[in-house]
C-alpha cells in the first residue's frame, strides 16, 4: 500500500470513529482507535523508508550532476582552447575526453532500452587494440574406453579449439550543434548527447553484427512453414545451446509468424513464459524484431537467424567512449556552430559458427 493510500485510509477511519462516538458506541470507537494507531505506525515507518530512499536518490542525483558538470565544462573549455592539468589527465590517445564511468553506465542502459543487438551477443572489454582468444569448439564428446583389470589406459580424445583474432576499429562521428545548446544545463545537454550517441551506436553495432553473421553464414535453410522453424531448433542447433535460442527477423518476418494459426484457428505464437509481453515460439524461444530498414528483405527473401547468439558472436571493445568539441574545424566557425566528435572502438567476431542457422522465407 502506498503512503497516500494509508493517509486516506487513516482519515476515513477517523471519520468512522467520530461517527461511532456520536452514537455512544464506545466499544466500536476503541476498536477503531487501535486500528488507527496500527495504521499510523505503519504510515510512519513507510514515510521513514521513503524519506531515506528520497535522500539516497537526491545524493546520487547530486553526484551524477557533479560528474555531468565537470565533464561538460571540460568539453566546453576544449573548444575555447582552455586546458588544465586535470583535463589533460582525462584525455585519451585520440585526443578526446574519456566519458566518465557514471555516464558510460547510462549509455549502456540506453543501449539496452533501445535494443542494440549487442545485448543479444557476448561482449568483452579488452585492454589492447589487437589480440586473440582461444575457444573450445562444440564437438561431440567421446566416452571413456572400457579398461580391463591391470590393462593400459588409452588416451582420451583431446578437445578441439579454435583461435579468434580481433583488431579494434575506430567508430565515431561529429554532431554539429548551435552554441546556444551548450549554454543549457549540463544535465539537459548530456541527456541530448547520450541519446544521439546511443542511436548511432545501436545502428553501428547492429550493422557490424549482421555483417559478421552474413560473412560466416553463407548457406541458408529454406523456411515455408512454422514447422520448418521448429525443425531448425530441433535438429540443427546443439541441444546444449537450445535453451538460450532466439529467433531474429524483421517486421515482415514477424508479421508472417504473428499471423500463423493452428487447425483450431488459434494464433501459433505464445507469450514468453518469463516475460508475457514478448511473443515467442512455444513460449520458450524469444522473437527479436528489427525494422525492415535495418534487416532488409532482399530479392523477396525474408531473413531469419535462429540459434544461440551468446555463443555465436562476441563483441570485443575497450568499454571507453570519448568526446571532444571544436568551433573552428571545417565550416563550423563560418556557421557559428560547435562540433562534438564522439568515438569508440570495437570489433565483432563469430566464435561458434554452428550456434546460429540462417533461414529464408520466400515471399509469394
Amino acid at each position: 500500500m502506498k503512503l497516500r493510500d494509508l493517509q486516506e485510509l487513516i482519515l476515513s477511519k477517523k471519520k468512522e470513529a467520530k461517527a461511532l462516538l456520536l452514537k455512544n458506541d464506545i466499544k466500536g470507537c476503541k476498536a477503531l482507535k487501535k486500528e488507527i494507531e496500527n495504521l499510523t505506525e505503519k504510515m510512519n515507518n513507510l514515510q521513514s523508508v521513503e524519506d531515506e530512499e528520497r535522500g539516497r536518490f537526491m545524493a546520487e542525483k547530486k553526484q551524477t550532476n557533479k560528474v555531468y558538470d565537470t565533464f561538460f565544462e571540460n568539453l566546453k573549455n576544449s573548444y575555447r582552447g582552455i586546458f588544465t592539468n586535470a583535463m589533460k589527465e582525462s584525455v585519451d590517445s585520440d585526443g578526446g575526453f574519456i566519458v566518465p564511468r557514471d555516464i558510460s553506465t547510462k549509455i549502456e542502459t540506453l543501449l539496452r532500452e533501445k535494443y542494440s543487438l549487442k545485448e543479444l551477443v557476448s561482449s568483452e572489454n579488452v585492454k589492447t587494440f589487437e589480440g586473440a582468444r582461444t575457444f573450445e569448439v562444440n564437438s561431440k564428446h567421446v566416452p571413456f574406453d572400457k579398461v580391463e583389470e591391470e590393462a593400459v589406459f588409452g588416451d582420451v580424445a583431446i578437445p578441439k579449439f579454435t583461435r579468434v583474432n580481433y583488431k579494434l576499429s575506430k567508430f565515431g562521428g561529429i554532431l554539429k550543434t548551435s552554441k546556444e545548446l551548450l549554454e543549457d544545463s549540463s544535465e539537459n545537454v548530456m541527456s541530448y548527447l547520450m541519446n544521439w550517441l546511443t542511436d548511432k551506436m545501436v545502428a553501428t553495432y547492429n550493422g557490424l553484427i549482421l555483417a559478421e553473421a552474413d560473412r560466416v553464414l553463407t548457406g541458408t535453410t529454406g523456411i515455408k512453414s512454422y514447422d520448418d522453424i521448429k525443425t531448425i531448433l530441433n535438429t540443427k542447433i546443439d541441444p546444449a545451446l537450445k535453451n538460450d535460442c532466439v529467433i531474429l527477423t524483421n517486421q515482415t518476418g514477424y508479421n508472417w509468424l504473428d499471423t500463423l494459426k493452428d487447425k483450431n484457428d488459434n494464433y501459433i505464437l505464445k507469450p514468453l513464459i518469463t516475460d508475457p509481453s514478448v511473443q515467442s515460439v512455444e513460449g520458450k524461444f524469444r522473437i527479436v524484431v528489427l525494422s525492415d530498414d535495418t534487416l532488409a528483405v532482399k530479392a523477396k527473401k525474408v531473413p531469419f537467424y535462429i540459434g544461440n547468439f551468446k555463443e555465436f558472436i562476441r563483441v570485443f571493445e575497450r568499454g571507453v567512449y570519448s568526446m571532444e568539441a571544436s568551433e573552428v574545424a571545417g565550416e563550423l566557425w563560418n556557421k557559428d556552430l560547435v562540433g562534438i566528435k564522439t568515438r569508440f572502438r570495437c570489433d565483432v567476431k563469430v566464435v561458434d559458427d554452428k550456434a546460429v542457422v540462417k533461414g529464408e522465407l520466400t515471399q509469394a
